[in-house]
């Protein structure tokens, strides 16, 4: 892990909320409810369009996942997932395009059982077409100094 990336920010990410994929995330997800389907069930619980899932910003950074650890000089083979929490500020629904803002916002290690374990938490804010920050997501990521026999 490269030390001196505390504060990096990382290039920026658009993405378009899609229907079918709402669709495609809810159903991976085992979520049957009919707003992830139909805009009437949607526009019956108070929502603009149909809303994305819990979780939904989560299929744009999986792409992004070996290129975010490249940049860090992270070995994504010996990397574990420590955490994610996310804090929901307006719904994100079909139509919106999010723009991803990510940086680098702590960098620690701990002795561990197997070794030192560098942690980095990212911290991400998802802005819509409308200016509005409307999610963000604070991740852990733990970089093993090898890999447990």
């Amino acid at each position: 892990m490269d030390m001196s990336k505390l504060g990096f920010t990382f290039p920026i990410v658009t993405m378009l909320v899609e229907r079918g994929k709402i669709r495609e995330f809810a159903r991976a997800t085992f979520d049957d409810r009919e707003i992830y389907r139909d805009e009437m069930a949607a526009a019956n619980e108070g929502f603009k369009n149909i809303p994305a899932p819990p979780t939904f910003s989560t299929t744009e950074a999986l792409w992004s996942d070996v290129n975010r650890a490249s940049e860090l000089g992270i070995d994504i083979s010996r990397t574990l997932k420590g955490g994610s929490e996310w804090e929901y500020l307006t719904p994100v629904v079909a139509g919106d395009t999010l723009t991803r803002h990510e940086r680098v916002a702590d960098i620690s290690s701990k002795q561990g059982r197997n070794g030192t374990m560098t942690i980095v938490t990212t911290e991400t804010e998802f802005v819509n077409q409308e200016g509005e920050v409307v999610l963000r997501v604070r991740e852990n990521l733990i970089e093993l100094d090898r890999m447990p026999s």
